[in-house]
């Protein structure tokens, strides 16, 4: 974490790329540590272990949230709205660290099935709309690599869907979706406590 020191100096120059990288980082550091779920405490596990690393922007530019190269997961200070550190990460840990291993393909595909048929509701709920949100989400390019590619992406939006709805109070506080959000947490700690050994 940065210093006293270090904030002052960055303060005094606030107009610097480098002021503004640091102030960012930091504003995740706090984000991320200052949670009280048990997937803020899991990340910051993450964190700690180096399977999780932050960074103030990605290499190219863009305004990406997070990524996962295969072996660990990059968050981009950037390109995370303020109080959306968790949504983000546990996108890219539920779709791309390993929920489909933990899941098994059957139940995975499930999951996936389940979200295309709430997005396909005729009745308007909040499943529908966290459905179609997050479908509506998936790059071009993703939907573009096949198949597999999208359907992943869609299981990780689907959970940054509900992440922050959980985080705003949109998610309901009993019924089906909140019993779906329990199960993806679950198997989200799960798969987090078997990448850390």
């Amino acid at each position: 974490m940065m210093n006293l020191q270090s904030l002052l100096d960055v303060l005094e120059n606030s107009d610097s790329p480098r002021a503004d990288s640091l102030l960012m980082n930091e504003s995740l550091q706090k984000e991320i540590e200052s949670g009280t779920s048990i997937l803020h405490t899991a990340l910051r596990q993450m964190l700690k272990s180096g399977k999780v690393k932050l960074e103030s922007k990605h290499p190219s530019g863009e305004r990406i949230g997070g990524l996962f190269d295969g072996k660990q997961v990059t968050l981009y200070a950037d390109g995370i709205p303020t109080g959306d550190a968790l949504a983000v990460a546990m996108h890219e840990v539920a779709a791309h660290l390993g929920m489909r291993k933990l899941l098994g393909d059957k139940q995975y595909n499930a999951v996936i099935d389940r979200i295309l048929d709430m997005a396909q509701s005729d009745t308007a709920s909040t499943e529908r709309a966290l459905a179609q949100r997050a479908l509506a989400r998936i790059p071009g390019e993703d939907i573009k690599r096949g198949p597999e590619a999208a359907r992943d992406e869609a299981v990780a939006y689907f959970v940054e869907e509900l992440a922050k709805a959980e985080a705003s109070g949109e998610l309901p506080k009993v019924g089906p979706l909140r019993a779906l959000w329990n199960q993806v947490k679950a198997a989200i700690v799960r798969s987090i406590n078997k990448a850390l050994g």
